[in-house]
């Protein structure tokens, strides 16, 4: 069981629910004491409890093939490979749908095999991975006027972190809770 909060948000990735839909799974009803999830005919309950026991979570995702570490993994892998793209201005290709993805795993046969897989979607938002990884600082020089710096330095005011704040606010854009904890 989760103890504790923190605890519990550290285990988020591990959460059964979350990754059976992630996995393909909808979430079809509520049960007595489960939510019922559905794959096609395929059925799996999980407990609706505040806390879930971490054992069972990592069993039901073990019965579906499901890691959250895979998922993760095709998340950074996405991730990467889209900012980088943006970076080199490269069209980023538009995501497959579901049929579409069926078709191109049966057409790629000879060069992995699929049949004992599952269709697995991860999401991505190019925004918020950019903030999570590209954290580096980058030097910028700015004009003020010299009264403006005196005044500054005497209040004892961070510039730097003045402008960032002020380029969030008129860009709408707040800061990564990984990037604003240095």
């Amino acid at each position: 069981m989760y103890n504790n909060k923190k605890e519990r948000n550290a285990n988020e990735a591990e959460r059964p629910d979350k990754k059976l839909e992630a996995a393909g799974f909808v979430f079809e009803r509520h049960g007595r004491n489960h939510d019922i999830y559905r794959r096609g005919n395929e059925t799996e309950k999980v407990p609706r409890h505040k806390e879930v026991n971490e054992n069972l979570a990592k069993m039901i995702l073990r019965k579906w093939k499901l890691s959250a570490d895979a998922i993760e993994m095709a998340r950074d892998a996405i991730g990467l490979s889209g900012i980088s793209m943006e970076d080199q201005k490269e069209e980023i290709p538009i995501p497959s749908d579901h049929d579409t993805a069926i078709e191109k795993v049966q057409q790629d046969t000879e060069i992995v095999d699929f049949s004992k897989g599952i269709l697995t979607y991860v999401d991505v938002d190019f925004s918020e991975y950019r903030k999570k990884v590209d954290t580096k600082t980058v030097r910028r020089n700015v004009a003020l006027p010299s009264w403006l710096n005196y005044e500054a330095e005497h209040a004892g005011i961070n510039v730097s972190r003045v402008l960032q704040e002020a380029l969030m606010n008129v860009l709408n854009v707040k800061r990564n809770e990984a990037a604003g904890r240095r």
